[in-house]
């Protein structure tokens, strides 16, 4: 049955967890807390996320922000480029590259329009949507159509872009460390109470109107535990 992954949140670093809460926070915007059925416990997670952004001051530009604007530019025409590959390989003179081509159209139509979105969904999206292009399901298709380079290409750029998000999280984090863990606390305690109720209500009302967010929070879990083997848990002296 589809779940929601568990995560020990108190071993992120705090860049790290800060980043986490906001995505988690955009899923929820982006599907819609009350089709969710988990409104008050969204605003619990949402109110208590805005006294731990508040210490940090976001209102100060970061200088990395147009350096992710800029990423996200990359990525965009990278994606978009691969999409306009496929749609060529559509009229290609070879059955066999058409065939493939429309495999892969196909998988590009399921994810939509993934450069409108927000940019941690726009990551979810992209990890997933390259993961795909890597499986046994596509991978004869992807060298048949000639796009596996602009497939490397694309999960750099969106590695880059991740790495540098990380690097913003860590800027705000670091200006006003004294009250991290109390209010880490907080939010760890409101999200972990979405999870609860996420998994709960899959089990009574079946996985359809769950199955979005709850891969999109699995696909973001996947990361931060993938992130937290390269930099090790973090310590206790932390904030």
């Amino acid at each position: 049955m589809l779940q929601i992954k568990a995560i020990t949140l108190e071993k992120l670093h705090n860049g790290m967890h800060y980043q986490f809460h906001e995505e988690i926070i955009e899923f929820i915007n982006d599907e819609g807390s009350e089709k969710l059925k988990i409104k008050p416990l969204a605003d619990t997670h949402k109110a208590a996320f805005k006294k731990f952004d508040d210490v940090f001051n976001k209102e100060s530009k970061s200088p990395v922000t147009k350096q992710i604007k800029d990423k996200d530019k990359e990525r965009d025409v990278r994606f978009t480029a691969i999409k306009e590959t496929v749609k060529t390989a559509l009229k290609h003179y070879s059955e066999e590259v058409r065939n493939a081509a429309d495999k892969l159209w196909q998988l590009i139509n399921h994810y939509g329009r993934v450069n409108a979105a927000p940019y941690n969904k726009q990551t979810a999206l992209t990890t997933n949507f390259i993961q795909d292009l890597k499986s046994d399901k596509y991978k004869n298709d992807v060298a048949l159509v000639r796009i596996r380079d602009q497939q490397d290409i694309l999960e750099i750029l969106n590695n880059e872009f991740i790495q540098l998000m990380s690097e913003r999280a860590y800027e705000y984090v670091a200006r006003s460390p004294e009250k991290v863990l109390d209010l880490r606390k907080d939010v760890d305690e409101a999200y972990q109470a979405i999870r609860r109720r996420i998994n709960a209500l899959v089990e009574v009302d079946g996985e359809e109107n769950y199955e979005q967010f709850v891969r999109l929070v699995n696909i973001t879990i996947d990361k931060y535990k993938k992130m937290m083997v390269q930099t090790g848990p973090r310590k206790k002296k932390e904030g």
